[in-house]
């Protein structure tokens, strides 16, 4: 596991009229081994910590597995799995169960089947459910009598182009769901997402169609017995596309919905009637759309990638009013090339964002990625970025020319590194890492990298790490 620090700082004279900077992001993480990996969804957990499905490959010409890593709120492995079944097989999905386990949702690489594996809360497997019949699954919720529903297509079936399985606490089937195109009117569909009605015993899918001439974007509610009672189709009359998850806000269903260069977030009724569409000021030309969450100040957060410098690809998040106004926009170089998954806006005021990263593309040697930023920053010109309380850390003089000292404390003897980064999140000076006695301590940084070469004016960042763990980080401004 690599670790790759990154903060993304304001460090200039801003004025008041500015509404809100966009989040800093604390550090991006890397999981996996020397071949290709990858992460396609995040929770948190109830405990407060992170868990993140994907797949894993153990050696070059090997099989794609099913990988889940659990985390603390820092990025920190508390356990990781990976389960070989000599087929390509990847958790697209995962939930957390009601009696404190974890579902995942397993797609198997051109295989007519679909897989459930449950597992405790140390990852160990209880029981795996195979599928036969039932591919390309999409999503899962657990029902409100801790059974679960889950949707997938059949992307070569014109008759039956997609289904709904009800399965009980052990994976059994409950009842089946088949739907043709005569019954929904859906030519091709696409479904994307699944969430239960938090208001009734009713449940949520979305997805796009394509009717021949163009895409667009269907809303249909089930009931209990996965029988449809109603659905809506947003026709534009050119290509829309229903973009990632459904969101429920109080009695209504939104949408991000995307096409023809243009954002929108529509808003559906629990009975199936168009309410209003806002029209999104989206800062980027995005390459994909994959997540959206409301924010907690009102408002909305996207997450997508775009293009930047050529091939360079990288993740982005937005945040907009209720009202579609920009509020915020940055975009996070991790890596040569991202692919965004999925994000978690956290009981912390935390977002964490996950999905592949590749740092030579194209290659078959991609990590998994979990990025977490920091959002309400109380000044931009407040040199603290995060600390423990229990580690004092600071830096005089600053701003400084040509050397400055830092000095901290620690409560016990501890091993301590302390290592100082530029603005891309690059490490260029080591200046400590060793076993060092509890109190204060004290580092002269001359402005020198690695190297001995003198590095450029500008801001930087210092990082103090305990046994391993990210205590402190803060910021310095080198003037010449």
């Amino acid at each position: 596991m690599i670790r790759y620090f990154f903060i993304f700082i304001l460090f200039t004279f801003i004025s008041p009229v500015f509404a809100q900077n966009p989040p800093f992001l604390l550090w991006s993480e890397l999981y996996g081994g020397d071949h290709s990996d990858g992460f396609d969804c995040v929770i948190e957990t109830s405990d407060g910590n992170l868990l993140m499905c994907g797949y894993n490959k153990l050696t070059s010409g090997g099989w794609y597995n099913i990988y889940i890593v659990k985390t603390d709120a820092d990025g920190v492995i508390e356990w990781e799995q990976c389960y070989p079944y000599y087929r390509h097989t990847r958790a697209i999905q995962v939930i957390e169960t009601s009696d404190g386990d974890f579902l995942l949702l397993v797609e198997v690489d051109n295989q007519d089947e679909t897989w459930l594996m449950k597992v405790d809360s140390m990852g160990n497997e209880i029981w795996t459910q195979l599928y036969l019949g039932y591919e390309y699954p999409k999503s899962i919720v657990e029902t409100e009598n801790n059974e679960f529903i889950l949707i997938g297509d059949h992307y070569d079936t014109d008759f039956y182009p997609f289904w709904i399985l009800r399965v009980d606490s052990d994976g059994e089937i409950v009842w089946v769901q088949l739907y043709n195109r005569f019954q929904t009117g859906l030519e091709y569909p696409i479904l994307i997402s699944l969430i239960k009605n938090d208001n009734s015993n009713g449940y949520l899918l979305s997805g796009h169609n394509y009717n021949y001439s163009y895409y667009e974007t269907f809303l249909i509610r089930i009931n209990n017995l996965g029988e449809i009672d109603w659905y809506y189709m947003h026709e534009t009359n050119h290509h829309n596309y229903t973009a990632c998850n459904i969101i429920q806000d109080e009695s209504e269903f939104l949408l991000w919905i995307f096409g023809e260069g243009n954002n929108w977030i529509v808003a559906i009724d629990e009975n199936g009637n168009y309410v209003n569409s806002v029209n999104i000021e989206c800062p980027y030309d995005l390459h994909t759309c994959d997540d959206f969450k409301i924010a907690q100040n009102q408002g909305y957060i996207f997450l997508g990638c775009a293009f930047f410098s050529g091939s360079n690809r990288d993740f982005v998040l937005f945040q907009t009013s209720e009202n579609g106004e920009l509020d915020w926009q940055d975009h996070y170089d991790i890596s040569t090339y991202e692919q965004p998954s999925s994000l978690v806006l956290s009981n912390s005021n935390d977002i964490y964002v996950v999905g592949i990263s590749d740092e030579d593309p194209p290659s078959y040697s991609t990590d998994g990625f979990l990025s977490k930023l920091q959002i309400d920053i109380n000044s931009a010109n407040n040199n603290l970025i995060s600390l423990n309380n229990s580690y004092d850390i600071s830096n005089y003089p600053n701003p400084f020319n040509p050397t400055t000292t830092i000095s901290f404390s620690i409560p016990e003897e501890e091993i301590v590194e302390l290592s100082v980064y530029n603005i891309k999140g690059q490490k260029i000076k080591s200046l400590l890492n060793n076993q060092i006695v509890e109190g204060e301590h004290s580092i002269v940084w001359n402005g020198e990298d690695d190297s001995g070469k003198k590095v450029g004016s500008g801001v930087y960042l210092y990082k103090l790490k305990v046994n391993g763990r990210i205590e402190a980080v803060k910021k310095c401004l080198l003037l010449k």
